[in-house]
């Protein structure tokens, strides 16, 4: 019942037994290939491919566990041959033994791992964007508990997470203008912060002050947005804060000048 291709060969090759999704990229069903060289109904340059890890498998005796990239056949909707599709398969082949112990066969699992591999290049591409940054980036649980940043956060704060244990991003970032936000209907214990996404519906920007490890205050633009699964569970948070402090001190800086003018 598994999905993945399945087939057993023979040491000459041909295909004693082999399930549907192993028949169905060549336009077959088990019946019409059990029996058969693979040259008799797949590509050639590919059969000559399979054969020959086959035979290093039957000739070491061992398992051969690979990553391949190859063209997988497609078949179009009217069941003529499609156009190859480029696919990853991680492919076990394993030597079958007789009760001598000599190999009669090969046993072969293919499995598709395209859109495995497609998300670990996504989820380094989001590992590299997170490093490299120069927005201070901070990933916190539901609770606001600060559980990740990245260096460009360390660099503006001066705060190290790995010496710095249980910091709370409702602490370390304070709205810039008013001190009240307390909103009808909730407890004055809520933090700023946990009031603004709740009215905002879980995501929310405007401008805060960091505060710095040496008790500085940086002037920030937050971006706080919270992070959900398919289900709409709560998994925390991830905060974006670009700084503004020299954009705010150039701007002072022209209004005192243009008082003097």
């Amino acid at each position: 019942s598994t999905i993945d291709p399945v087939a057993l060969t023979d040491t000459e090759g041909r295909v004693v037994i082999a399930n549907k999704a192993y028949a169905q990229p060549f336009g077959r069903i088990p019946a019409e290939i059990e029996g058969r060289r693979r040259s008799q109904f797949m590509d050639e340059k590919l059969a000559r491919h399979l054969n020959t890890l086959e035979a290093g498998v039957i000739a070491r005796r061992t398992a051969l566990i690979a990553e391949d990239s190859v063209l997988r056949p497609t078949r179009a909707q009217d069941g003529q041959p499609g156009t190859p599709r480029p696919a990853h398969l991680l492919t076990e082949r394993r030597p079958i033994f007789d009760d001598d112990g000599a190999v009669i066969g090969v046993f072969t699992r293919a499995r598709d791992i395209t859109e495995e591999l497609r998300t670990r290049e996504v989820e380094r591409l989001a590992d590299r964007v997170f490093e490299q940054s120069s927005d201070a980036i901070v990933i916190t649980d539901p609770e606001l508990r600060v559980l990740r940043v990245n260096p460009a956060f360390e660099r503006m704060s001066g705060i190290a997470l790995g010496t710095n244990a249980g910091l709370r991003l409702d602490a370390l970032v304070t709205p810039r203008t008013g001190s009240r936000w307390i909103i009808a209907g909730m407890s004055e214990t809520d933090t700023w912060l946990r009031q603004v996404l709740a009215r905002a519906e879980g995501s929310w920007q405007g401008e805060v002050a960091l505060h710095s490890q040496d008790d500085r205050q940086l002037t920030c633009w937050a971006r706080i947005t919270r992070l959900t699964d398919a289900a709409g569970t709560n998994l925390g948070h991830v905060a974006m804060l670009a700084d503004l402090t020299l954009l705010r001190q150039t701007q002072a800086d022209n209004q005192r000048m243009a008082q003097f003018d």
